[in-house]
Order: C-alpha cells, then structure tokens, then sequence
C-alpha cells in the first residue's frame, strides 16, 4: 500500500473523531461507547452480532492469558478496534490518527510537546513560539526532558524559520519591507 503525505492525510478521518468498539469487552454483553452510550451485542465465544452484523473474533496466547481480537469484516485483517457505523478496521474506514495528520514544523506539532508534558504551551503565535522554553515537569527525569527538550527546539526552529520566510516574502513588496529585511533578517 502507497502511503502520502501529510496533505493526503489530511483527507481522512481521524480515529479520535469517531465511535469504536473493543474486542477485549466481546465477552460482556455490551460494548462501552464514548459518554455514557453502549450498544448491546450476542456473543457465542466465535462470533459477535451487533445488530445486523456478525463479526468473527481471532484468539491469541500470551504470557497474560487469552486475547481476543476481531476480524475486520471488510478486509480479514486481526484487528482490536472496529469503528462505527459499519463496523471496520481505520484502515478500511480510512482514518489517521491525528498525530499523523500534523505537518512538521507546525505549531500543532510544536504545541503537542507541551501538551503531552502537561506544562503550559506557547500561545497561538509566531513572536511567543520563538521565544518559548520548555519548562522541566518536577517528576520528569532529565535525560528524558533534554529528548523533549531537543524535539521541541527542533520543531521551535522551524516554525520560526518558515514563518520568517513567509514575512520576508510578504514585507519584500513594499520599500519599507525590502529595507526592514536586509537590516534584520541578513
């Protein structure tokens, strides 16, 4: 299968945008959906039917005991998750993760780090992004932070960088412009 870019990505779903059921609940006899929903299935130990729709389930071993696995009715693949209305694997439902969909360099790629630390991010523009440093989380340890630190700096880097860029292109029709680049950005 031929993956794109980020700009076919950005045709597709999302995961996090959509309902989904777990095979590790078929045993019970519903299913948990997002909020307070649940949908209520038949489970003969083989198969599973939610409504009109009979999925097969897949067993595997492992060292913590038995898993059970649906089997994506459109394209046969082992999968954990189906997602609704039609009951299907993300890649015959054709969804990404959002993470996926991020370009490199953007400020939702830059303002995921902070995100994901749980400390403050940079506000939503270029002057702020430039400027910002990561903070060190109390219960981080260090050399993990630096990995953090340097992924974030890295993306800080061209963020900015593209941003200037944009700027210079746009300030370079004006004489005002043309004058205010060659003396800072030079």
């Amino acid at each position: 299968m031929r993956h794109g870019g980020a700009g076919l990505n950005r045709q597709r779903g999302q995961v996090e945008e959509h309902q989904r059921i777990d095979s590790f609940e078929a045993p019970n006899k519903f299913f948990q959906l997002t909020g307070f929903n649940i949908l209520r299935h038949e489970y003969d130990g083989e198969t599973v039917r939610v409504s009109d729709t009979e999925i097969k389930l897949a067993r595997m071993e492992n060292a913590a005991g038995r898993l059970i696995f649906f089997l994506c009715p459109s394209c046969g693949q082992r999968v954990r998750f189906l997602y609704l209305p039609h009951f299907r694997c993300r890649e015959c439902c054709q969804l990404n993760y959002r993470s996926q969909q991020m370009t490199k360099g953007s400020f939702a790629a830059l303002a995921a780090i902070p995100e994901k630390l749980d400390v403050e991010s940079p506000k939503d523009s270029w002057i702020d992004a430039g400027d910002y440093v990561l903070p060190r989380p109390r219960y981080m340890h260090t050399s993990k932070y630096e990995r953090y630190r340097k992924r974030f700096e890295k993306h800080q880097g061209r963020y900015v960088e593209r941003d200037k860029t944009q700027l210079c292109a746009i300030l370079k029709n004006t004489e005002i412009g043309r004058e205010a680049i060659r003396v800072f950005f030079k």
